[in-house]
Formats: C-alpha cells, sequence, structure tokens
C-alpha cells in the first residue's frame, strides 16, 4: 500500500455509484475501486471531490483483466488542490492519445478479439464537432469526429451531461473508458466518461 495523489478526471455514473478515473503524480492513469473485482466506488465516498480536484489517499494497485490502471482505495481521501484541463495536459503531455482510433475501430464498442490488443482502458482524446442527443428519452450518446474519422452514437456516462440540454462543441478532450466485461454477446461499450469544452 502507499499514499498517492490523484488529478481526478472522470467521475461518471455506475451502478448507483461512480466510476472514478484519474492520473496520479507520474501522469499514469488510474481508475479507483471498491473492491479487487473492480467495483465502483459508493456516492457516498466520491462527496467530497470532483472533476479536476486533486486528492491525497491509501491505495493499493489491483489490475484486473483488460484493466491494469486499478486501483484498490485503502482509506478516505483528502482534496489537496485543483487544476484545470490545459494545465494538466502541458505537464503531462503524453497523456493525449495520438492513436489512429480511439480504442481500436470508430464504432461505439470493441470487439473480444480486439481487447486483448490494448494497452489500457483508459485515455483522453481531443475531438471535433462532438454533440450528444438522448435516445429513448434518457440514454445520452456523443457522436464527434477523431482523427478525421466520425463516431457515432458513443454512451456517454459524464453525470453534467444528465443535467443540461444536449450539447455540441467545435472542439473538447474526452475521457473515454472501455469495460472489462462485455455487454451480453454485444461486445465492449466504450464510454464517454467526461468531455472537456475547448474555448479557445
Amino acid at each position: 500500500m502507499m499514499t498517492t495523489k490523484v488529478t481526478i478526471l472522470a467521475k461518471s455514473s455506475k451502478h448507483k455509484g461512480f466510476c472514478v478515473a484519474g492520473v496520479d503524480e507520474n501522469g499514469r492513469w488510474v481508475r479507483l475501486v471498491s473492491d479487487e473485482q473492480g467495483e465502483a466506488l459508493a456516492g457516498s465516498y466520491c462527496s467530497n471531490f470532483d472533476v479536476l480536484d486533486v486528492v491525497s489517499l491509501l491505495i493499493e494497485p489491483k489490475p484486473i483483466k483488460y484493466q491494469p490502471e486499478n486501483i484498490l482505495v485503502k482509506s478516505k481521501c483528502s482534496n489537496v488542490g485543483k487544476t484545470n484541463i490545459n494545465d494538466l495536459l502541458k505537464k503531462h503531455p503524453y497523456l493525449l492519445h495520438n492513436g489512429d482510433y480511439i480504442f481500436a475501430n470508430n464504432t461505439h464498442k470493441v470487439f473480444e478479439e480486439d481487447m486483448g490488443l490494448l494497452k489500457n482502458s483508459l485515455l483522453i482524446a481531443k475531438v471535433k464537432d462532438i454533440s450528444t442527443v438522448f435516445l429513448d428519452g434518457r440514454k445520452c450518446k456523443a457522436s464527434f469526429v477523431y482523427n478525421g474519422r466520425n463516431y457515432i452514437n458513443v454512451s456517454v456516462t459524464d453525470p453534467n451531461c444528465y443535467t443540461k440540454d444536449p450539447i455540441s462543441y467545435k472542439g473538447a478532450y474526452i475521457v473515454v473508458s472501455v469495460p472489462s466485461e462485455p455487454w451480453e454477446t454485444y461486445g465492449y461499450f466504450k464510454f464517454v466518461a467526461a468531455i472537456y469544452p475547448i474555448t479557445n
């Protein structure tokens, strides 16, 4: 076990709790989990921090298949600072994804045969022309352009997108994650866990 500082980049809805991800002091991706199977954190645990806060906590690395970034939370967290997305990416420029695709292809999911080829389950990418819609009255989906390719109806778990009208930005940084398990037989859905509009 060790104490580390984490900059929170995503605090997204999952199973009545929160899937929390960010980067540690060395700029490495981490996902905060409540048990060794990678379960989400309870809402009560996450009440004293939000995205772009810096927190200090005791953790233990607990990687699982397809999610090597998982760290088990072993203490309450202390809020010790705040940053912004531009400063973070200047400090850790290699964080910004520069691959051909966002997780193997430009669809809304990853297929089983491609999961083993992924080196990580979290990334942040710069995209263009991002917009959201609500399908079936409640499911938020995002469409955007990355590396000249269209991504259509990718699932959104950023809770901020559920408290406002559909969004539309010319450019944004998005945090995208993939799960450790497929959804039934449909594959591993990609989730837009956070959206940071580019304003300049």
